[in-house]
C-alpha cells in the first residue's frame, strides 16, 4: 500500500486554514485585546482549527510522515459545545459565568482530552503505523455508520442536546431583552452556526452515504468534513476579526458591564459630538475614526465602541447621518438650486453620488429627488 502524503488542493486548504485558525487566538490573547472577555471565542476558533487539522493529515496521508500525532478518534470536537455556551452565556450576559461553574462544564470534558491526548503520547510508534496501516485499507462498503455506536451516539447527540437546549434559553432571552441591532445580529450569527455545526454532525452520516453511492471516493467522509469545518473557522474568524477591529459588534464585555466604563462610553461620544459639530468634521471625505481620536486623545477603538454601544450603529452611519442633515439643508437652499444632486451630495461629504444616495435613502425613506419634491408640495 502507498504510504506516501496525497497533498491535494483540499489538503493545501485544509493546512492553511488550520495554520491561520491556531495563528489568530494566539495574536489576539498575546495583543492588548486579551483580557476583553472573549478568551471563549478564541478557544472556539483553536479547537475547530485542530480538528481541520486532524482531518486534514488523515485525508492527506500526512500521518505516514508523523505518526507520532496519531490517535484513532476524534477528541478535539467534544470540546467545542461546552465553549459554544460559555462562550454565548459571557456575550449575552456580559459577564462570564463564575469560576465554579466553568469547572464544572469543562471538567470532564478536560479529562476526556488528557485521557485522549494520554493516548496520543504514550501509545507505541510501532502500534501506530499498524494502525494506520490497516486504516487506509479502507476495506468498509463505504463510510462507517457512526450511529450503530452507542458511545458515538452519545457524543454526536445526547451531550451536545445538554448544551444546545439551555443556549437556545439563552439566545431567545438575549433577543427578547435586547434593542442593540448590531448586538442582536452578532448574537444571532453565533447561534446560527453553533446550530448549523450540530446538524452538520447529526446527518453527516447520511451525506458521506449519498456522496459514496454517487462518486465511489474512498474515504469520502474526510475532505466533506474539512469543507465543512473551514466554512465554520470561516464564520468564527469573522466574528473575531468584527470584535478586534472598528467594526465591533460587542463591545469587550468588561468594558460593557462596569458602570465607570459606560459612563466612559458616554463621555467619549458626547466629545466626539461636540467636535463634530463644532468643526463639521464630516464635510471631509478624508475623515476618519483615527481623525477623532487623536483629536480627542484616545483611540479609534474606543470611538467605534462607543458608537456602536450607545446608539447602535457603526462609525460610518454615524458620520452619514450629519452627511444627511448636510444634505437635506443644501437642498433645500434656494442658493443651491442651480448645483446637481451630486454636488450637494459631494459638498456634503460624501465620496461618491452612490453613496450619497443609499444613505440618503436609508435615512430619510426618500431619494434626495423625492424629498425635494415633497417639501415643495
Amino acid at each position: 500500500m502507498d504510504q506516501q502524503p496525497q497533498i491535494d488542493v483540499i489538503s493545501l486548504l485544509g493546512i492553511g486554514f488550520t495554520a491561520v485558525g491556531l495563528f489568530l487566538p494566539i495574536f489576539f490573547l498575546l495583543n492588548k485585546q486579551k483580557n476583553d472577555g472573549y478568551f471563549w471565542l478564541y478557544a472556539i476558533l483553536a479547537f475547530i482549527a485542530l480538528e481541520l487539522g486532524f482531518k486534514t493529515f488523515v485525508h492527506s496521508r500526512l500521518f505516514f510522515e508523523f505518526p507520532v500525532l496519531f490517535t484513532p478518534g476524534r477528541f478535539f470536537n467534544l470540546m467545542l459545545y461546552p465553549l459554544f455556551f460559555i462562550f454565548i452565556w459571557t456575550v449575552t450576559r456580559k459577564k462570564p459565568p463564575k469560576k465554579l461553574w466553568v469547572w464544572m462544564l469543562l471538567g470532564p470534558f478536560a479529562v476526556y482530552l488528557l485521557i485522549r491526548l494520554g493516548h496520543l503520547l504514550f501509545t507505541p510508534l510501532a502500534y501506530k503505523k499498524i494502525a494506520l496501516t490497516n486504516f487506509y485499507k479502507d476495506a468498509r462498503p463505504g463510510p462507517f455508520d457512526y450511529w450503530s455506536n452507542f458511545g458515538t451516539v452519545v457524543k454526536t447527540l445526547m451531550v451536545p442536546l445538554l448544551f444546545l437546549v439551555p443556549l437556545g434559553y439563552l439566545f431567545f432571552t438575549f433577543m427578547g431583552k435586547s434593542k442593540n441591532k448590531p448586538d442582536r445580529l452578532l448574537a444571532g450569527l453565533l447561534t446560527v452556526s453553533i446550530l448549523l455545526y450540530f446538524l452538520f454532525t447529526i446527518t453527516s452520516n447520511h451525506i458521506y452515504q449519498l456522496l459514496f453511492s454517487t462518486t465511489k471516493i474512498s474515504m469520502i467522509e474526510w475532505p466533506v468534513d474539512m469543507v465543512f469545518l473551514t466554512i465554520m473557522l470561516l464564520l468564527f474568524v469573522l466574528v473575531a476579526l468584527l470584535v478586534n477591529s472598528g467594526s465591533t459588534l460587542f463591545p469587550p464585555i468588561k468594558y460593557a458591564k462596569s458602570v465607570l466604563n459606560d459612563n466612559a462610553y458616554q463621555e467619549i461620544l458626547e466629545s466626539a459630538k461636540k467636535l463634530m459639530q463644532s468643526e463639521q468634521l464630516y464635510l471631509q471625505k478624508s475623515m476618519s475614526m483615527k481623525t477623532i481620536a487623536e483629536r480627542l486623545g484616545t483611540n479609534s477603538k474606543y470611538i467605534s465602541q462607543a458608537i456602536n454601544h450607545k446608539m447602535g450603529k457603526s462609525f460610518t452611519q454615524w458620520v452619514n447621518d450629519y452627511r444627511v442633515e448636510e444634505a437635506k439643508q443644501r437642498l433645500l437652499d434656494p442658493k443651491n438650486e442651480k448645483l446637481t444632486l451630486e454636488a450637494i451630495g459631494n459638498t456634503s461629504g460624501f465620496h461618491t453620488k452612490s453613496s450619497f444616495f443609499s444613505a440618503f435613502k436609508k435615512s430619510t425613506g426618500l431619494t434626495p429627488s423625492q424629498f425635494v419634491n415633497a417639501y415643495k408640495k
